[in-house]
């Protein structure tokens, strides 16, 4: 038969428990909804789907478009298979390429909250061509 726990052993654990998660860093979200810009002729009748973090002439959608963190493995120099994280477009029509520093600019938005050490370096499309770096 166990013994139960005194007063003070019980606030102890309760204690050590609550210290453990108030000082537990919060994980990054694993997605992100972000708004982006593109030229709608353009995209139906014209290149393909571009979009762009910011508004600016010539752009007259917007839309909001999910990107989430997914593991993925690639062979390395040596032919080893290796996973890695990467960014995956997974709403809204297959992004074709993002256009000038649209890339840098999207790939830093979705790694603001990642620690330095564990930013994400690729992004995908949603058939899973890397559309950035390219």
């Amino acid at each position: 038969m166990t013994t139960p726990l005194t007063i003070d052993e019980s606030y102890a654990i309760m204690n050590a428990y609550l210290t453990r998660r108030i000082n537990q860093k919060p994980e990054p979200p694993q997605s992100h909804i972000v708004t982006m810009y593109y030229d709608n002729y353009e995209r139906s009748c014209g290149d393909g789907f571009y979009p762009h973090m910011t508004q600016h002439t010539g752009l007259d959608t917007n839309t909001e478009i999910v990107f989430q963190k997914i593991l993925r493995g690639h062979k390395n120099q040596d032919g080893i298979l290796v996973p890695d994280l990467v960014w995956r477009q997974i709403t809204n029509g297959c992004i074709n390429g993002l256009d000038g520093d649209s890339g840098n600019v999207l790939l830093k938005h979705l790694n603001r909250f990642e620690p330095a050490d564990k930013c994400l370096q690729i992004i995908l499309s949603s058939n899973n061509t890397q559309i950035h770096p390219k």
